[in-house]
């Protein structure tokens, strides 16, 4: 039967050959047609059946942003035509509401018809009217450019914005022209200095001694670098600014993790007391700019100079090692697991090991290491010595190892 329709058609079109020529032609001309009024993007319009609606009030609860702010939206959005489903997510603050509608919809009047309803609502007092966010394929940015020049950037930003924008928005199709970027860093807080002393008076018949230095307050000058600050809160400590750090903190800096102290801004270094420069360990000194360590060994003066308490404190504590004795016992094994050797040989390095603070300090900073070098000539080699050297003995080596278990 399909041979014989085929057959038939045949026939027909070729006893008929100017109606099939004609047939063949309109269907060419069809296509043709076809072809040139077909639109074709890359990026076709495209806008999501959604609507998103951005609250924002500082300081605010988030309960008290669920009452005042997310409840009457909701309530207010819900009877919108098309609206299909309400979503919405409060925290401290801040308030998404999320609205759905049917696929199909002018997305545009839609929109408008929400953001009419959002602005009509009443809400906290100082809070702004909350932002209504759409999305869609019209809202991907086109061109990304980038602006440099040998200038100011504020100035650049300020040449972008009124020349560069308004060009651009002229362009036909171009819906908007954001600009980003071109802040410029807050300038850092200039340094305090003292007031420079009175000149002091001539001394008379009975002269007066000199008044002494004062110590910058805690609490002020620049701000410390970030690693300072964590730092000093795991220890307990508040190291916010460059007048919370005393010297009993940059002596055990110096001595524990001297690398802090390549972080130190030259603000930082001028805001210190003269006390703390005079702890600054001579090796940290050799690698300031010969200006800045000069303009600071003026600053530390007062106190002896730039490092002056350092390089006493190292050469007391040399003068102790030289006649320190050795150790023995469990205070020269091997941890177990080490390649190393074993951490203490002397009492030299018992003292350098930084864990002599453990020791009474009698109210002086050294007075630790010279105790436990007392305690070490007395007998700290494990044969307690007569007399009252053995409680000496047991009372340092415990306070020793309790405060090496702590810090380990």
């Amino acid at each position: 039967m399909i041979a014989s329709i085929i057959d038939r058609l045949t026939r027909a079109s070729l006893r008929f050959k100017w109606v099939t020529l004609g047939l063949a032609l309109l269907a060419l001309v069809a296509g043709a047609l076809a072809l040139i009024q077909l639109k074709q993007e890359l990026i076709p319009a495209f806008s999501f059946p959604a609507n998103i609606v951005l609250a924002l009030n500082q300081g605010a609860k988030a309960e008290a942003m669920r009452d005042q702010v997310t409840i009457p939206i909701e309530k207010a959005v819900q009877g919108i035509e098309g609206v299909v489903s309400v979503q919405s997510t409060t925290s401290d603050g801040v308030a998404y509401v999320m609205i759905m509608n049917e696929f199909g919809l002018n997305q545009e009047a839609l929109r408008a018809q929400v953001s009419d309803t959002i602005q009509g609502l009443d809400y906290p007092v100082g809070m702004e009217t909350p932002r209504l966010l759409t999305f869609g394929m019209d809202d991907l940015p086109l061109v990304y450019a980038s602006v440099s020049a040998d200038r100011p950037l504020a100035e650049l930003k300020g040449l972008v914005e009124s020349d560069i924008v308004p060009a651009l928005k002229e362009v036909p199709g171009i819906a908007e022209v954001q600009v980003s970027g071109g802040q410029e860093l807050p300038a850092a807080p200039a340094a305090t200095r003292e007031p420079a002393p009175q000149p002091t008076p001539e001394p008379t018949a009975e002269p007066k001694p000199t008044p002494a230095p004062t110590i910058a307050p805690a609490g002020g000058g620049s701000k410390l670098p970030l690693m300072w600050q964590s730092a000093g809160k795991a220890q307990g400590l508040n190291l916010s600014v460059a007048g919370d750090v005393t010297p009993e903190i940059m002596r055990g800096i110096a001595g524990m993790a001297p690398q802090l102290l390549e972080m130190l801004t030259p603000e930082n270094l001028r805001d210190f007391s003269p006390e703390v420069l005079a702890w600054l360990p001579a090796s940290y000194i050799e690698t300031l700019d010969p200006e800045l360590r000069a303009e600071l060994e003026q600053l530390a003066q007062p106190a002896g100079g730039l490092g002056a308490l350092a390089a006493k404190a190292a050469a007391e504590a040399a003068a102790l090692a030289a006649s320190a004795p050795p150790l023995s016992g469990t205070w020269t094994q091997q941890a177990e697991g080490s390649t190393t050797g074993p951490m203490f040989e002397t009492a030299a390095d018992l003292m350098a090991s930084g864990y002599a603070a453990g020791a009474p300090t009698d109210g002086r900073p050294d007075a630790g290491c010279r105790r436990l070098a007392g305690w070490a000539g007395a007998g700290l080699s494990g044969a307690p010595q007569p007399g009252r050297a053995a409680p000496a003995v047991a009372g340092g080596a415990l306070l020793a190892a309790r405060e090496f278990l702590r810090r380990a």
